[in-house]
């Protein structure tokens, strides 16, 4: 199959090349990409700001449709729409990390499309425990915002809180940005974007969002 692999620890290097067709170990499943994401990380690997082993083929935020199960996969059947939980690709599940719940620390943590082969190609295999479902109501391009649109929800949702009436900056009108402003608005704030004049297209869109003010900083 053709992928985007990172061949060299370089910057640069980035190709366009034939790679084997993946296998579902025991534990695993094969998914047919149908739709990936370029992060912001893509493009740091591309110049190489960012610590991988090449080669490996990149792309994490993705989803797609599972064409085969390895042996003792029980939580998933060929046909199924799904995106990957791509941080905790590979975990070791015994360290003092792993154990209390919090895997992103684990010290032997690969992340796909890094730390081991990603979703620019046709196929990708993962174990069964970071494949999550993708409702019949997304479609699959809105399915690989899933990874990114996570992030937000962490951090707008989950380690802030935020009352109906209270304001909200917002640093950035980037896709995190203005994913981070659009939950805020949901949850009853008042949303003030800021970001610069290279940022006008992305500005003038906010203002579709429902974005209360932006400022040019």
């Amino acid at each position: 199959m053709k992928a985007v692999v990172k061949t060299r620890p370089e910057p640069g290097n980035v190709e366009y090349i034939e790679m084997p067709e993946p296998q579902a170990a025991p534990g695993q499943v094969v998914i047919e990409i149908r739709n990936a994401g370029v992060c912001g990380t893509d493009i740091h690997i591309f110049k190489s700001e960012y610590v991988i082993k090449p080669p490996v083929i990149l792309g994490h935020e993705v989803c797609g449709t599972i064409v085969e199960t390895g042996a003792g996969v029980t939580r998933w059947k060929v046909g199924d729409r799904v995106t990957v939980n791509p941080s905790a690709g590979r975990l070791c599940g015994k360290c003092r990390y792993c154990q209390i719940g919090a895997p992103f620390m684990c010290i032997d943590r690969a992340a796909v499309g890094s730390g081991m082969n990603g979703g620019f190609a046709k196929y990708l295999n993962v174990r069964q425990e970071i494949v999550l479902p993708l409702p019949e109501s997304l479609d699959f391009e809105t399915g690989a915002l899933c990874e990114p649109f996570a992030c937000a929800v962490q951090a707008v949702l989950e380690l802030t809180t935020i009352r109906p009436g209270e304001v909200v900056a917002v640093s950035g009108p980037g896709p995190i940005g203005l994913m981070c402003a659009m939950l805020a608005k949901a949850y009853g704030a008042r949303v003030v974007l800021l970001g610069t004049s290279k940022d006008a297209g992305r500005m003038e869109l906010s203002k579709t969002l429902g974005i209360d003010v932006t400022v040019n900083v």
